[in-house]
Parts: C-alpha cells; sequence; structure tokens
C-alpha cells in the first residue's frame, strides 16, 4: 500500500497536487490499519510534504519560464518595460 502510494506521489504531479492534509489523513489511516508506526508515518508525511513542496516550486519556476518566452515571442511590454518609458518621458 505505502509503495504504491509513493510511486503515485513520486509520479508527475501528484507530489504537486497533494495537500500535506490529505498526506496525513491517508497516513493515519495506514497506522490505524497497522500497516506502518506511528514514527515511520511522521516521516513519511514530512517526506511526501517536502516532495510537494520542491514539486511546486519547479512547476511554478516553469510556468514563469514559458510565459516568459511567450511575452518575449510575443513582443509584449513587460512591466518594467513600461517603467523605463515613463522615465524616458519625464526627461
Amino acid at each position: 500500500m505505502l509503495d504504491t502510494m509513493s510511486k503515485i506521489i513520486d509520479f508527475g504531479l501528484g507530489a504537486v497536487i497533494l495537500t500535506k492534509e490529505k498526506i496525513q489523513k491517508t497516513v493515519d489511516e495506514c497506522v490505524k490499519r497497522g500497516e506502518i508506526g506511528r514514527a515511520e508515518a511522521e516521516r513519511l508525511v514530512s517526506d511526501l510534504t517536502k516532495k510537494g513542496e520542491e514539486g511546486r516550486a519547479r512547476l511554478t519556476e516553469t510556468i514563469r519560464g514559458e510565459l516568459q518566452k511567450l511575452v518575449d515571442e510575443m513582443g509584449l511590454a513587460t512591466k518594467k518595460d513600461l517603467q523605463d518609458l515613463e522615465v524616458r518621458l519625464r526627461q
């Protein structure tokens, strides 16, 4: 059960989508069924939560990079471009 859950978490966006509360609930159910001990459960929740946070950070960076590519390709003015223009106009 836990091996399968870990594989799901590691796969694709699984680690990004699951919240700490959902992870905690699933792990608590495993403890109740006697599949894992409390210490192992705490370690698992910590590890899976960390993976989720890392996944979110990677996804955020990927999205930012893709958006920047789109802005560049479309030739759109950025906020900085507009601020620079405003400074030049004032001068």
